[in-house]
């Protein structure tokens, strides 16, 4: 068990490294989608820092701090939730009106979610090998779910419409959106196949995944790749 607690908070730690570098280096680019993508990519470095403070504290039989922090977890997520439906909104939509609709249904779900969290607590621990797991309540759950699907087909949306742009005029395909949709998506199925209660290394193949999709929205914003022409 040692052994695999350790593996865990090592991979955990390895996102949150890999996160934090490649949203300093998005952030080096001064326009608005990529600053805002450098936040989605921020959040989601913090959100797995404290996994790794999280699980360290539990390796090492500190059960009430690490219950602590998996609210906090909890909090950082939503924080994370409401940049990347931001992110998604302004790629998607040109209509300064549809925009802030949409930003406002965001902050409304996500204010649900933060209320049922407070109101509700989190259920768990549920103890493995890799360390304790907690969840929301379901209704808690199904209020970011709703939203976060909204979200998520914007996503697949752009991603899509980069691969028609490759395909009928490469031109107008942008190399960099196109990979850093990719890597979302890729982080997005992971979160999925992990909410579906993966365990064993299975866990480690699916944050294996991750660093995959930081390596490459890392190589969308490398200056020497951004020369390439596909």
């Amino acid at each position: 068990m040692t052994t695999t607690l350790v593996t865990s908070c090592l991979s955990l730690l390895s996102i949150t490294i890999g996160s934090l570098i490649v949203s300093k280096k998005i952030k080096q680019v001064d326009e608005k989608s990529d600053q805002l993508l450098a936040s989605v990519w921020f959040f989601i470095g913090v959100t797995f820092f404290f996994m790794t403070l999280r699980t360290s504290l539990f390796t090492m039989g500190f059960i009430n701090a690490d219950h602590f922090f998996a609210f906090i977890v909890q909090i950082v997520l939503i924080s994370y939730y409401i940049v990347f439906s931001k992110y998604v909104i302004h790629e998607t939509f040109r209509n300064q009106k549809i925009k802030i609709i949409l930003y406002f249904i965001v902050f409304i779900f996500g204010s649900i979610f933060t209320f049922l969290l407070f109101k509700d607590g989190l259920v768990g621990p549920f103890i493995s090998d890799w360390g304790s797991e907690y969840s929301v309540s379901p209704r808690a759950n199904l209020s970011i779910i709703l939203s976060g699907v909204m979200a998520s087909v914007f996503l697949f949306y752009n991603f899509l419409e980069q691969i028609f742009r490759y395909l009928k005029n490469k031109e107008k395909f942008i190399y960099k959106k196109f990979l850093s949709y990719l890597s979302l998506i890729i982080f997005i199925i992971v979160g999925v196949f992990e909410q579906l209660g993966n365990i064993g290394w299975v866990i480690l193949f699916l944050r294996i995944s991750i660093l995959l999709s930081i390596l490459i929205v890392y190589s969308a914003y490398d200056r020497e790749k951004y020369k390439i022409k596909i």
